[in-house]
């Protein structure tokens, strides 16, 4: 089993200052671009109609990445809400500013149960949700390619690589906007994740 994993391009959050999170926002001009590049870079290297299915968060920023790739593969798109970004509740559509100035402090709180916001998801809760597509993916065996937001790929990474919950409080996988990664499941050196791309996209 082969999994692509392409975290969603630019989007408007990541320029103006706003948090992303549960907020809808699309890719900027420059995501868009961006993304059409990671379309034809995964046909280069997979062909047309590779033996993958393409999932992908449904929120607008991650169906727009996942468009010119199903496009240039000729796959059509499978939804998954629990791919979803981090839940932040009463920060949804505030600023980055507002967030900071209503966070509740981290004493006390691990990384995995911090929980800025009283409405807000943490990310055990976020990695127990997308425990749930690991799951269907490791059922059916197939090659997949899962276009998601930077916090949900954090999140599956371990969830794929078998790494128990309570060592994802010391090891957490950061990507960019627009990283890919491959991750195999290889018979004699368990799973293993290989870098696709260079991060050479900076905000």
């Amino acid at each position: 089993m082969k999994i692509i994993t392409v975290q969603h391009t630019q989007a408007v959050h990541h320029k103006n200052g706003m948090v992303g999170g549960s907020t809808d926002w699309s890719l900027t001009a420059r995501g868009k671009r961006h993304a059409r590049r990671i379309a034809r870079k995964l046909r280069r290297e997979l062909g047309k109609q590779p033996d993958y299915v393409l999932y992908a968060s449904d929120m607008l920023r991650t169906s727009q990445t996942a468009a010119p790739i199903a496009k240039a593969l000729h796959l059509p798109v499978t939804y998954v809400p629990e791919l979803r970004e981090l839940k932040m509740g009463s920060a949804t559509g505030q600023s980055k500013q507002w967030l900071k100035e209503h966070s509740a402090p981290r004493e006390g709180s691990t990384f995995l149960d911090y929980r800025p916001i009283p409405d807000a998801e943490t990310r055990r809760e976020l990695s127990r949700r997308i425990a749930v597509f690991v799951k269907q993916l490791e059922s059916e065996e197939k090659n997949a390619i899962v276009v998601a937001h930077g916090g949900s790929l954090a999140a599956f990474v371990p969830l794929f690589l078998h790494i128990p919950e309570e060592m994802t409080e010391q090891i957490w996988f950061v990507g960019r906007p627009g990283s890919l990664h491959r991750l195999e499941q290889s018979h004699d050196r368990g799973r293993i994740v290989y870098a696709l791309q260079k991060l050479n996209e900076t905000l």
